[in-house]
């Protein structure tokens, strides 16, 4: 069980970080699952390194799950194909 702290920011980032969302979709969903368009964004993303590269807009927010204090940070391109294929755990 989770629970988010705060509300969701859409920022810019400063430096790399890695791609929450993409870890998700990596390890949850087929290739031949996605749409045409979605296998591309993650094969984009993939190329990248599973990475949200310095200056691109991603999703940040804070959560605390299982005790653990947690910053996520997901691209807007994986963090879509997450929420459609329901792949983030409820909160």
């Amino acid at each position: 069980m989770c629970e988010v702290l705060g509300d969701f920011k859409i920022v810019k980032a400063r430096k790399e970080h890695n791609d929450n969302a993409f870890d998700f979709v990596n390890n949850f969903l087929a290739l031949s699952d996605m749409t045409l368009s979605e296998a591309k964004s993650y094969v984009r993303r993939q190329k990248l390194g599973g990475i949200i590269k310095k200056g691109e807009k991603y999703f940040r927010y804070v959560m605390v799950s299982g005790g653990d204090f947690l910053c996520n940070k997901e691209s807007q391109d994986m963090r879509e194909i997450c929420l459609k294929y329901d792949l983030f755990e409820d909160c």
